[in-house]
């Protein structure tokens, strides 16, 4: 088992004196960390989500584009 020694200066911070790594114990800011990070996956999915929305409307336009000339070209004619 992994003995922890305070770091000086630094509340809630512990070495770990085996493998020397840095552990922090303060549950309330690993919550704040999981919800930030939650947030913004949530937000990167929602503009992901509008991109593939706005892909797919430039392609519907394109799509009446070229109906649009199409039926103007039979009318000409």
């Amino acid at each position: 088992m992994s003995n922890f020694v305070p770091v000086e200066g630094r509340m809630g911070l512990y070495r770990d004196t085996e493998s020397t790594a840095i552990v922090n114990n303060n549950t309330h800011e690993y919550n704040s960390y999981m919800a930030r990070k939650k947030a913004m996956k949530e937000k990167n999915n929602e503009l992901d989500q509008m991109k593939e929305d706005l892909d797919g409307m430039k392609d519907e336009m394109s799509e009446i584009k070229s109906l649009l000339l199409s039926l103007n070209q039979k009318l000409n004619n």
